[in-house]
């Protein structure tokens, strides 16, 4: 940093603002901005897509509760419940 720039960023005499300075500033809020408008936006989808999991989570349990019923009804054994075949 030069002298000169180090006068125009320190300069704060009679109510004058470093111009680097605000450009700084005001680049600094436009990325916050941004910022916190990414953050809501990803808070947004996490909530819509934690709701669609918990969906198709409880839908896999009724999927699964349905399948054992209909093979107790049948009499046909999950496969987890088989002995395992000879070769083993």
């Amino acid at each position: 940093m030069t002298n000169s720039d180090e006068n125009n960023t320190i300069q704060s005499l009679n109510g004058k603002y470093p111009t680097k300075i605000e450009d700084r500033l005001e680049a600094l809020e436009i990325r916050i901005a941004y910022l916190d408008d990414t953050v809501e936006l990803l808070s947004n989808e996490l909530g819509t897509m934690t709701k669609e999991f918990i969906m198709a989570k409880e839908a896999l349990q009724m999927m699964y509760q349905k399948l054992e019923q209909s093979q107790g009804e049948s009499g046909i054994e999950l496969a987890s419940h088989e002995p395992p075949p000879p070769h083993y």
